[in-house]
């Protein structure tokens, strides 16, 4: 949904709605993320020290402490996602432990790939594909002698549609129960998570949802929010109790590389258990044939009967008014020969001949069709001519259609049909939005030539194909040069609308129900900023009255962060007129620094809110620090109203957390600005900045804190417990950040630091069993005291001197603190 409104990296210390999904510790309340929405959890126990990772670690990446085996177990929150957990009947019962396998996999995943199924299944032609049922490869892979079946094809060939009646056909042909059937849908522009964890969760979802009773593997994934690698082996497990498993897998193509790694993964090992098939289906891309390379394979293209069927059902159905069979025939000639195996070509043909209204016009438009030439694109050669005999149109139908066309094309994620009505309804200007203006859905479709599909099950408007967005993006009409500019209009105006000037809703029911009467909210208030990124001029005016208003501010972010999906009490109780983020805030958050600019000048620079702090103590230049937004950060710096160490609740600045985040660029403009303080000792524990980034391990930006900025930071400074940044680098699993700090810390770093135990980064590498920080280390022993050196036993040797374990005395003294509570605590 345009730009995303969190970060999906961490921050220095505490969570924050607009920022990270972390655990403090140092407070009573935790803050967790769902997609792009965050919670507050209330934790039973104070705790007593500050957590900079998750909810099972503390400060893991800053190396210092070890995990958190204390940390309190949640049973009515996520710990990993945030979202609210339904309630559970206190007493057992049938009825009970029905409601919790219910919970449960409705828990796995809320998405529902058998919407698209029922949606593809609803398009073929009773009896069609018979060609690729009876073929040699797909009766081998259905009866057991190959288990992997790959199905590349070019666009447009109708291998969705072909998925689904695979599907339907392992379903109808299926014996017993102990037969399972399990698919996904890959899906580049879904509104459905597609990661690989999801559809992970989707396959094993479908596994297990006829048992009565679920596995146990299944049921302790209840309230996590497992990894891929976890579901991987749950599925293994899952599957070797079937009969047999047949998985289907469409368009593996639309994964993105790391998602189609973990699936591929996950596929193989699955492989590895006899009695499971899988069936994949792809474009035909180099890269990715070579994955499948020893898998069975069957190209796909439909058959011209086929082809023809589908002609001959669209012309007595679309074509009324034609009576002479001997046209009708030429036609289906025609076409199947156009289409040469492929389904959308016959698909925009018939479009093109659906809106003649003579057999003479038909003629005409069969005349194009024939002079196709493939070698300069038959889809491309057809979108043009769809899109041409749109500009023919009428003026108030070519207006309705552009608009229409503009919406779908634009929005990253598919539109449903409310929001598409409401988004075409709205006015500039005009502070209500009258019913009477909204669009039929049958318009819809009609007016678009056949270039959008309505998915009548869920109610989504789609392109009728990748294909036509990609022919959109590469060869824009002159009409949609303007488009985005007029849809970022739409989005601030229906913001501003009369029913929003009173602020946020006050209750969750009065919250949902204006969501319902509201469709477009959501999308408007999510994704404004990222269509008006280069308008900041021409919507200066319409933005300002909308950031200026406090009102309407408060009730976009109730919006952003939405109760009805995680924690509602927090947001309605926090998000109001008085103490929601204001419009700079807005605009640091989305990174809008030309428009910010704009606006700041536009009121002679004197907009009190500038550095004012949010409802989680954070300034605009916190908030642009954390989401990684370097114009917005070095617009911020140059002014005096401007405090560039601000420190929020837990003590951290704006150089702490784009540190934090990894945002390299603006850990480069706030160290490069003498205002900011590059050592400051933030956090309960007084941790530097640069001990961050060691133990990040983000080796980039080590690299570049050392190179650019050794005047300005200290690398010697300790935080309270006296560690030093090498310290950091020898709690590391690996060497990296050992390496770096001597190949750049020559002159600067104190090799030889010591902690407020007297121990030395030496010390620490044995004691926290870091193998290969102390390898290198050995290859440096040379510039540690000769007292540490001869300490580790080095002086006779490495091999059996390297130490996996626990290093529990300094030299004949008393153990470390460290080791005396490992032995005695509780």
């Amino acid at each position: 949904m345009g730009l995303q409104p969190l970060s999906k990296r961490r921050t220095a210390a505490c969570d924050h709605l607009l920022c990270r999904p972390l655990i403090c510790v140092k407070c009573v309340v935790t803050l967790q993320l769902i997609h792009h929405k965050v919670l507050l959890i209330p934790i039973i126990r104070v705790c007593t020290s500050l957590s900079l990772s998750n909810p099972k670690t503390t400060m893991k990446r800053s190396g210092v402490y070890e995990e958190d085996s204390s940390a309190p177990k949640r049973d009515r929150q996520d710990a990993d996602a945030g979202t609210p957990l339904p309630s559970r009947p206190k007493e057992h019962s049938p009825d009970s432990d029905e409601i919790k396998r219910k919970e449960t996999l409705s828990w796995l995943t809320s998405a529902s790939h058998a919407i698209k199924h029922a949606n593809c299944s609803a398009q073929y032609l009773q009896g069609s594909s018979r060609w690729f049922l009876t073929s040699p490869h797909f009766t081998s892979w259905f009866g057991g002698r190959e288990n992997a079946l790959f199905c590349p094809g070019p666009p447009g060939c109708g291998k969705t549609v072909l998925a689904s009646i695979v599907i339907d056909y392992l379903r109808a042909t299926r014996k017993s129960k102990s037969t399972k059937i399990a698919f996904i849908f890959c899906e580049e522009n879904s509104r459905q998570d597609q990661s690989a964890s999801s559809l992970l969760a989707e396959l094993l979802k479908q596994l297990v949802e006829e048992d009565a009773s679920l596995p146990i593997g299944v049921r302790t994934l209840y309230g996590s929010r497992p990894e891929a690698s976890e579901l991987s082996k749950i599925l293994r497990s899952v599957a070797s109790r079937c009969g047999r498993v047949f998985v289907v897998v469409d368009a593996i193509d639309q994964c993105s590389n790391q998602v189609r790694e973990e699936l591929l993964d996950a596929i193989d090992h699955l492989r590895g258990e006899s009695n499971t098939a899988f069936l994949v289906t792809s474009r035909k891309e180099p890269s990715i044939e070579k994955l499948f390379a020893d898998y069975s394979r069957l190209d796909m293209q439909a058959s011209d009967e086929d082809i023809g069927d589908y002609v001959d059902k669209e012309i007595s159905t679309r074509l009324d008014w034609l009576e002479q069979s001997e046209f009708s025939q030429r036609i289906r000639e025609v076409l199947v020969e156009t289409a040469n195996g492929i389904f959308l070509s016959a698909r925009l043909c018939v479009e093109l001949l659906s809106d003649r209204l003579t057999q003479e016009e038909a003629e005409t438009e069969l005349t194009f069709i024939k002079s196709l030439t493939r070698n300069g694109g038959v889809f491309r050669q057809l979108y043009a001519r769809l899109v041409g005999t749109i500009d023919c149109a009428g003026a108030r139908h070519r207006t309705w259609a552009h608009r229409l066309l503009a919406w779908v094309f634009h929005s990253k994620d598919p539109l449903t049909v409310a929001e598409l009505q409401h988004a075409l309804a709205i006015r500039e200007g005009v502070e209500g939005l009258c019913k009477d203006r909204l669009v039929s859905v049958d318009k819809i479709s009609t007016f678009c030539a056949g270039l959008v599909s309505v998915d009548c099950k869920s109610g989504l408007v789609y392109p009728v194909h990748k294909s036509a967005r990609e022919y959109f993006a590469e060869s824009p009409p002159s009409w949609m040069a303007g488009a985005r500019l007029d849809l970022a209009r739409a989005c601030l105006a229906y913001l501003q609308l009369d029913r929003l000037a009173g602020g946020p809703a006050a209750t969750l029911e009065q919250f949902e129900r204006r969501l319902s009467e509201m469709p477009f909210l959501s999308y408007a208030a999510n994704n404004w900023a990222g269509l008006a990124l280069g308008f900041h001029e021409a919507l200066l005016r319409p933005a300002t009255a909308f950031l200026l208003d406090n009102a309407l501010t408060a009730s976009a972010c109730q919006v952003m962060f939405s109760p009805q999906n995680f924690g509602g009490k927090y947001i309605m109780e926090n998000y109001t007129i008085k103490h929601a983020p204001h419009g700079c805030h807005i605009l640091a958050f989305f990174g809008l620094a030309d428009l910010l600019g704009l606006v700041l000048g536009g009121i002679h620079g004197s907009w009190d809110i500038i550095d004012e702090k949010d409802p989680e103590g954070l300034t605009p230049l916190a908030l642009a620090s954390i989401h990684g937004r370097p114009e917005v950060v070095e617009l911020l710096l140059k002014l005096e109203e401007v405090d560039p160490n601000s420190k929020d609740p837990y003590n951290e600045t704006p150089l702490h957390h784009a540190v934090c985040n990894g945002n390299t660029s603006v850990v480069k403009t706030l160290l490069a600005s003498e205002r900011v303080d590059a050592n400051y000792r933030g956090c309960e524990h007084g941790i530097p900045p640069f001990h961050f980034a060691i133990g990040g391990e983000d080796k980039a930006l080590v690299r570049m804190m050392m190179d650019e900025f050794k005047h300005r930071i200290d690398f010697n400074a300790p935080d309270r417990a006296r560690y030093t940044a090498m310290h950091k680098a020898a709690h590391c699993e690996d060497s990296d950040m050992m390496e770096i700090l001597f190949e750049l810390g020559n002159g600067y770093v104190d090799f030889n630091a010591k902690d407020i135990d007297g121990w030395t980064a030496l010390h620490h590498a044995r004691f926290y069993k870091s193998v290969a920080v102390q390898q290198f280390l050995y290859t440096q022993k040379d510039v540690f005291d000769v007292d540490v050196v001869a300490y580790c036993g080095w002086h006779s040797g490495l091999d059996t001197k390297i130490t996996t374990g626990r290093y529990e005395q300094r030299r004949g003294k008393s153990p470390h603190p460290l080791v005396y509570y490992l032995q005695n605590k509780p």
